[in-house]
C-alpha cells in the first residue's frame, strides 16, 4: 500500500521520546503521524519510577498508559504494528517504507528505542517460553522458590536478579568479566545485590550451552575451574541492548555502540532527519530524558520546516518573476 498523503512529519517509535514529540507536532497542527511496533516501547517494563515530577510512585506501565489516554483524547494519529523497514531522502522528501506500506514526508524524527541483545548460546532458540526468557518478558512472579540464573551482570542484569529474588530460592548471577558492574547509577544497586543472601554472584563465568533434551534442565558454565553443569528451574539472559536503527543504518552516522549520533537539536547528518530517546547517542537512558529529547526534537524539526517552506516561497516566488520577465 502506498499513502499519498505528504506529511510534515513522520514519527518513528511510539515510547517516551516518539509520544513526546508527537504531543508537540499535535499542538503546532502539523499534519503528522506515528508509527510503531508497539505502543510504550522498553518504558512498559520498569518497575517503578521514584523520581518522576508528579508523582510519589509510578510505574512505567502506568505512566504509559497515563500517555495512551491523553493522546487518544487529543486524537494523536497512531499506527502500530508496523515495522519501518528503510528511511530514503529524495530530494525534498522522505520516504519510509514499513513491512506494510510506503509513506512519503518532509521530515522524519527517528525514536525507536532500543531492544535486548539475544545471546550467542547453544540452544537457546529451542527454549524460549520453556525455562529461558529474556529480561524483556520475565515476570519475577514465575519463580517462586525455584533455582534460577540471570546472565548479565550489567545494569539490566542486577536490576533483574534483585527483582527476581523477592520470590526465587536462590539465583545465580552470571558475569563473565571479574566485577559486576559498579559505576554510576548501577552502584546502589549492585550493592543491594551483593547484600541479597539469595542471590550469589559468579564472576569470571561464562554461560556457554543449554543443558536439557526435552525440557530445560540448566546451564553448562565454564569458569576458573573448567567447565560445569549448574542445574536449574530457569535462566534470564539480560546482556545489555541494542538501537533500532536498522532502518537508518546505512544512511546515517552512528557512535561505536549502533546510536545515532545527532546535534544540539537532535539533527543527524542528514537534512531534515532527527533522532530522539534511547536510539541516540544521549548517555542518559532515563524516561524523563526521553522526553526532554522527544520535545527538542519535534520544536526542531517545526522551525525546520518553517524555515525550508519559507526559502521553498522565496524560490517559486523568483522562479514567477524570473519567467515574467522572459515573456
Amino acid at each position: 500500500m502506498i499513502d499519498l498523503t505528504f506529511y510534515d512529519l513522520i514519527i518513528i517509535g511510539a515510547g517516551p521520546s516518539g509520544i513526546s514529540a508527537a504531543l508537540y507536532a499535535q499542538k503546532h497542527n502539523l499534519k503528522f503521524t506515528v508509527i510503531a511496533q508497539k505502543f510504550g516501547g522498553y518504558a512498559n517494563l520498569v518497575e517503578e519510577i521514584k523520581q518522576f515530577p508528579g508523582f510519589d510512585y509510578v510505574s512505567g506501565y502506568g505512566l504509559m498508559s497515563g500517555f495512551l489516554d491523553q493522546i487518544k483524547q487529543l486524537n494523536v494519529p497512531l499506527i502500530e504494528e508496523e515495522t519501518v523497514v528503510e528511511i530514503t531522502k529524495k530530494e525534498n522528501r522522505f520516504e519510509i517504507r514499513t513491512t506494510n506500506a510506503t509513506y512519503f514526508s518532509r521530515t522524519v524524527i527517528v525514536a525507536s528505542g532500543r531492544r535486548f541483545r539475544k545471546p550467542n548460546i547453544r540452544n537457546e532458540s529451542r527454549f524460549i517460553g520453556k525455562g529461558i526468557s529474556h529480561f524483556s518478558v520475565f515476570d519475577s512472579t514465575s519463580f517462586p522458590n525455584q533455582k534460577i540464573a540471570v546472565v548479565g551482570g550489567g545494569h539490566s542484569g542486577l536490576f533483574c536478579a534483585l527483582y527476581a529474588a523477592k520470590v526465587a530460592q536462590k539465583v545465580y548471577l552470571i558475569e563473565k568479566h571479574s566485577k559486576v558492574e559498579e559505576t554510576g547509577k548501577t552502584y546502589l544497586i549492585a550493592k543491594q545485590t551483593k547484600k541479597n543472601e539469595r542471590i550469589e554472584i559468579l564472576t569470571n563465568t561464562e554461560a556457554i550451552e543449554i543443558i536439557g533434551d526435552e525440557e530445560f534442565e540448566g546451564l553448562k558454565i565454564k569458569d576458573e575451574k573448567g567447565i560445569r553443569n549448574l542445574y536449574l528451574d530457569a535462566a534470564i539472559f539480560a546482556i545489555g541492548y541494542s538501537p533500532n536503527t536498522e532502518m537508518v543504518a546505512q544512511s546515517v552516522n552512528l557512535n561505536s555502540k549502533g546510536e545515532i549520533k545527532i546535534d544540539k537539536n537532535n539533527m543527524t547528518n542528514i537534512s531534515g532527519l532527527f533522532a530522539a530517546g534511547d536510539v541516540s547517542e544521549v548517555p542518559q537512558k532515563q524516561i524523563i530524558v526521553a522526553l526532554g529529547e522527544g520535545a527538542k526534537a519535534a520544536l526542531s524539526a517545526i522551525n525546520y520546516l518553517n524555515h525550508h517552506h519559507a526559502l521553498e516561497e522565496i524560490g517559486l516566488e523568483t522562479k514567477a518573476k524570473l519567467n515574467k520577465k522572459k515573456k
